[in-house]
């Protein structure tokens, strides 16, 4: 059921910084739901807007479980969404080089161990955020970029958002590919 993840060379999402500066950004009328109106489609899932959760802000750093304060307490970001509705996620930010890349700190394997079953369990689909205003995210090979989505890939991953603000390596290049 996993939608092709890389539709072409260079692939970005379109997010909520594109409704600000429209003329940079052409968003489908899809794109322009409202959370709670209307579920986006997984087969739209190249052009719907989701919120954005940095990982590492309210993490809970002795389990590694992705976790909010929106409810006024700390709880596990995955209650969070199912209890307001929301089934889908953008996850932010890894940063370094693919294949071997933090999650603000925390190493890829152990953030899908504290994570990844209670997503699927819940059915919430994420997309993967690099980058960021405070880290770059580069990628020497295609290899590198396998390494960093097959992990992710059975645990409802829908794409890859590549928030380019720190810079990126001149080499880096990721060919369209389904996974």
């Amino acid at each position: 059921m996993l939608v092709n993840l890389l539709r072409a060379a260079a692939v970005a999402t379109l997010c909520l910084a594109a409704v600000a500066q429209p003329a940079e950004a052409k968003l489908h009328a899809s794109s322009l739901r409202r959370l709670g109106e209307q579920k986006p489609s997984l087969q739209d899932a190249g052009s719907f807007i989701m919120p954005y959760k940095d990982s590492s802000i309210n993490l809970d750093w002795n389990t590694n479980v992705i976790s909010t304060m929106v409810p006024g307490m700390r709880v596990p970001l995955v209650n969070d969404m199912k209890s307001a509705g929301v089934d889908s996620v953008v996850l932010a930010f890894a940063t370094g080089e693919c294949g071997s890349e933090s999650w603000g700190g925390v190493a890829p394997g152990l953030l899908r161990a504290g994570n990844m079953a209670a997503f699927k369990a819940a059915g919430i689909h994420f997309r993967l955020s690099t980058g960021g205003a405070s880290g770059s995210f580069t990628c020497g090979s295609q290899a590198g970029f396998d390494a960093f989505v097959a992990g992710w890939v059975d645990a409802g991953l829908i794409g890859v958002d590549f928030d380019i603000e720190a810079g990126e390596a001149a080499h880096t290049q990721i060919t369209g590919r389904a996974y």
